[in-house]
């Protein structure tokens, strides 16, 4: 089995910046990165159900915006030790104007 040190979920073009940054720090500090794009999902969700692949931790920047990636995130609940942004807790800021009442009602 290959394990990564970060399996990192993406599909947005605008986090490209994010990504390359998080790549070169994760080789700056000998830490290995998987990407997990739409490209690739389909082999990932495959290697990582047949316990080839698997990572210590997890960043989760699709499931949000592209229900393909929700496998994902629900096979990291299970099988990853350190998850970034949960997608039990993320999912709830999903919806902004909901997020926006509820911080509207603690702050004064």
């Amino acid at each position: 089995m290959t394990r990564y040190d970060l399996g990192l979920a993406w599909n947005w073009e605008y986090d490209a910046d994010l990504v390359a940054l998080l790549e070169s720090v994760c080789q700056a500090h000998s830490l290995s990165l998987l990407q997990i794009t739409p490209g690739n999902l389909e082999a990932m969700l495959r290697a990582l159900s047949e316990g080839e692949t698997s990572f210590w931790a997890f960043f989760d920047r699709a499931s949000d915006a592209d229900a393909r990636f929700l496998a994902l995130a629900r096979w990291a609940r299970e099988h990853v030790l350190y998850r970034i942004n949960p997608l039990e807790l993320a999912s709830r800021a999903w919806d902004k104007v909901a997020m926006h009442s509820a911080l509207s009602a603690i702050v004064p």
